[in-house]
């Protein structure tokens, strides 16, 4: 059986990019829950090449307005498929990770993909973020199991989180590393699909 929302995301990509930035603006304003559908089909353009840099300018301002972790880890990676030519975004992400909590696996993770895309980015603003997570007490990542909800394990993710502390700065101190287009991560996706009947990409656009 057919993923919903995979069959709405390959509908969205076979848009006009514009569209979709439309898309993405008018459900933050109209309904943010669903919000996270056009940033994902923003990440899958920006990965497939299919963004042009002339734009990265709008996808830092999507960034600045993403309603939840989930549109901030689908941008980050967006902007993380131009590398260094994005880095005009690092102050915004840099804001954006100082917000994010981590309490189970999924938002473990995000924390862990929009550090990755923060290293392709680079920059001043980077630098000061990483230290300012490498001299939390505790750690974000690091809360108690009686608080973290999820199967991952407070060693776990502790080796985790020093492997890719250690990856990012290296990328941030190190030379230009390229471009990041993909999966780094083993974040799974939210399963919030959009009703078809209700939400398919024609009828949320004509909303707009």
């Amino acid at each position: 059986m057919n993923d919903p929302l995979d069959e709405l995301i390959r509908e969205l990509t076979a848009e006009p990019v514009e569209e979709v930035f439309r898309l993405y603006l008018s459900l933050v304003q109209q309904d943010r829950e669903r919000a996270h559908v056009a940033a994902l089909a923003l990440r899958e353009l920006a990965r497939a090449g299919r963004v042009d840099v002339r734009m990265v300018p709008l996808l830092d301002a999507c960034l600045y307005e993403a309603p939840d972790s989930a549109c901030v880890a689908h941008l980050a990676k967006a902007l993380a498929a131009f590398g260094r030519k994005a880095a005009r975004a690092t102050p915004t992400l840099a804001d954006r990770i100082r917000e994010l909590h981590v309490t189970n696996d999924t938002e473990y993770w995000i924390l862990d993909g929009v550090l990755w895309s923060l290293g392709y980015l680079g920059g001043d603003a980077a630098r000061q973020v990483l230290d300012e997570l490498a001299a939390e007490q505790p750690p974000r990542a690091l809360r108690s199991q009686s608080v973290y909800q999820g199967s991952m394990t407070r060693e776990a993710r502790a080796k985790r989180f020093a492997d890719t502390m250690a990856g990012v700065r290296a990328l941030v101190d190190g030379q230009d590393p390229g471009v990041w287009r993909e999966k780094k991560t083993a974040l799974k996706r939210q399963k919030r699909a959009p009703e078809p009947a209700k939400h398919n990409a024609l009828s949320v656009r004509a909303r707009r």
